[in-house]
């Protein structure tokens, strides 16, 4: 999952100030398993092969959904840009 990436890579902050977006208990794992946990509920599963079959091959759909997903994590852990 790709969307992973936009939950451990301190998105959208400079380097220099990454630090002070840091909380404490917010981890890259519990946001990754909270995506996890929307695939399961909405896919019935996480596995690329039959989340692919759930939609017809519609790989640019899922794609959508999950960066739409990441993004709303994001928003209610860190709050509006």
């Amino acid at each position: 999952m790709y969307a992973t990436h936009s939950l451990s890579s301190g998105p959208g902050r400079p380097r220099k100030r990454r630090k002070q977006y840091c909380v404490p208990g917010i981890t890259a794992h519990r946001l990754t398993h909270r995506l996890y946990a929307r695939y399961k509920e909405h896919y019935g599963t996480v596995l690329c092969q039959d989340v692919r079959k759930g939609v017809g091959g519609n790989c640019p759909q899922v794609v959508g959904r999950a960066a739409r997903w990441a993004a709303e994590i994001l928003i209610e852990e860190f709050g509006p840009a």
